[in-house]
C-alpha cells in the first residue's frame, strides 16, 4: 500500500489546526502593508522614505510603525508556517499510506507555475516562485529532529546575511562610474527615473509588461541566489522545528508564550530601531542602508514574527468568536487572498485602473490597507460557508491530485 497516492479530503472543522489558521490569516493581511507600497508609490519608497518625498510628521511615524512591526515579520511567519505545512501534509500522507515525496514535489510544482504566472501577469514581487523553489530544496530535510532543524535554519539565516552585507563591502571595488550608477538606481533615483517609472504605471497593461518582466526576472535569479535562498530556507527548517515542538499549534504554556511576546517583541523592535537609526543619519541617502545597516533589521524580522506568534498563539487559546473565525477563513485561503491582493491592488493603483499611483501617502495608503482587510475577512467566511476550499486551493488540489475535486460543501463525505 506505502507509495500510493492518496485523496486528501480537507479536515473537518474540529480537525484543523486553528491556531495556524488564525496565524496564516494574520499573515497574509499583514503583507499587504508592506505589498502595497510598490503598486502605490515607486518601488524604493518599499524601504527608503526618501524617494516618497515624505513631508508629513503622520507619515514618517507611518513608516516607522510599519518597519518596526511588520517588514520582514509577516513574510517570516508566512515562510515558518510553509515549513509547518510541509511536515504536516506529509505525515498525513504517510499515514494514509501515501507517496509523501511524490505528493510534495507535485505540489511544489503546480505551486510554481501559479508564481510565474502570478510574477509575470500580475505582480513581479511574487514571493511564491521563490517558496516552490525553496520548498523542493528544503524537503528531505523535513524527518530530521526539530533541534537539528532549527540548528541548521539559524546557520542558513546567519549565512544570508554574511553574505548580503560582504556584498555591500565588495562594492567599494568597482569602478566609481558603475558605483554612481548602481546606487542611483538602488537608493536614489533621480527626478527622470522616477517619472520614467511613473510613466510605466499610469501606462497601459502591455505598457506595463517590459517593467514587469525586467523585476521578476531579477528578484528570481540575482537576489533569488544572493538573498532570498537562504533566508526563505532558513526560515521553513525553523517553522519546522516549531511546529514539532508544537509552538505553532498553541500547544506551549502561556509562559513560553508570553517570553517569546516580550523578548522577541523588545529585540526584534530594538534590532530594526538599529537599523533606522543608521539610515536617518546617513540621510537615506547611502548604499549602506541595503547592505551594512540592513543586517539588524534582517534579524530583527525573524526575532519580531516570532513575538507575533507568540501573541496569536495566546489569542488563540483564549478568545472565540466571529472575528477569530474570519482570520481563520481568511488564512484558510491564503493562496486566493494573496493573489487577490495584487489583483485589487493593480486595480487601484495602476493606469488601466483607478490611476491612484503616487496620489496616496504612507499613512493614506490605510484607507485601501483596510477596505481590503474587510472585504477579505468578510469574502473568505462567506465563501467557506458554501464551499470546501478557496478558488485557488480548489485548483491547486485538484491539479495535484490529478482529479477534479468537490467543491461545494453539501458533496463533502
Amino acid at each position: 500500500m506505502a507509495g500510493k497516492d492518496v485523496s486528501l479530503k480537507p479536515l473537518p472543522g474540529q480537525e484543523r489546526i486553528l491556531a495556524i489558521d488564525v496565524l496564516r490569516g494574520v499573515a497574509v493581511l499583514g503583507i499587504l502593508v508592506l505589498n502595497i507600497r510598490t503598486f502605490a508609490q515607486p518601488g524604493l519608497s518599499y524601504f527608503n522614505p526618501s524617494v516618497a518625498g515624505v513631508e508629513s510628521s503622520i507619515d514618517t511615524w507611518v513608516f516607522w510603525i510599519v518597519q518596526l512591526l511588520g517588514e520582514q515579520k509577516f513574510m517570516s511567519i508566512f515562510s515558518m508556517l510553509f515549513g509547518a505545512g510541509v511536515v504536516l501534509m506529509a505525515e498525513r500522507v504517510l499515514a494514509k499510506g501515501g507517496a509523501a515525496k511524490g505528493m510534495h514535489y507535485r505540489r511544489m510544482g503546480w505551486l510554481l507555475l501559479i508564481g510565474l504566472v502570478h510574477a509575470y501577469f500580475i505582480w513581479w514581487g511574487d514571493i511564491l516562485v521563490s517558496y516552490a523553489l525553496c520548498g523542493m530544496i528544503i524537503y528531505p530535510l523535513w524527518r530530521l529532529a526539530p533541534g537539528k532543524q532549527a540548528v541548521l535554519g539559524a546557520v542558513l539565516l546567519c549565512l544570508g546575511a554574511a553574505l548580503w552585507v560582504g556584498m555591500g563591502w565588495s562594492m567599494q571595488f568597482m569602478p566609481a562610474d558603475e558605483f554612481a550608477a548602481l546606487k542611483q538606481k538602488l537608493i536614489v533615483p533621480t527626478a527622470a527615473m522616477l517619472q520614467d517609472e511613473a510613466d510605466i504605471m499610469l501606462g497601459s497593461y502591455l505598457d506595463q509588461l517590459p517593467h514587469r518582466i525586467g523585476e521578476a526576472i531579477g528578484a528570481q535569479t540575482f537576489l533569488f541566489l544572493a538573498y532570498t535562498l537562504w533566508r526563505v530556507c532558513g526560515l521553513m527548517l525553523l517553522g519546522m522545528a516549531l511546529f514539532k515542538w508544537g509552538v505553532l499549534s498553541a500547544r506551549r504554556s502561556a509562559g513560553f508564550y508570553c517570553t517569546l511576546i516580550v523578548l522577541g517583541g523588545a529585540a526584534g523592535i530594538a534590532l530594526t530601531s538599529w537599523t533606522l537609526q543608521a539610515n536617518e543619519a546617513q540621510e537615506w541617502g547611502s548604499m549602506d542602508i541595503m547592505f551594512s545597516n540592513a543586517w539588524p533589521a534582517y534579524l530583527g524580522g525573524v526575532v519580531t514574527a516570532l513575538a507575533w506568534i507568540g501573541l496569536i498563539m495566546m489569542v488563540s487559546r483564549s478568545a472565540s468568536g466571529p472575528l477569530v473565525r474570519m482570520f481563520a477563513a481568511t488564512g484558510r485561503m491564503a493562496l486566493t487572498n494573496y493573489i487577490m491582493q495584487s489583483v485589487l491592488c493593480s486595480i487601484v493603483f495602476y493606469g488601466w485602473g483607478l490611476g491612484l499611483y503616487g496620489l496616496l501617502s504612507y499613512a493614506e495608503q490605510f484607507i485601501v490597507i483596510g477596505s481590503i482587510w474587510v472585504v477579505q475577512l468578510i469574502w473568505s467566511t462567506w465563501w467557506l460557508g458554501r464551499y470546501r476550499f478557496g478558488p485557488l486551493e480548489w485548483a491547486w488540489r485538484s491539479l495535484v491530485l490529478k482529479q477534479r475535486q468537490p467543491m461545494a460543501r453539501e458533496l463533502a463525505s
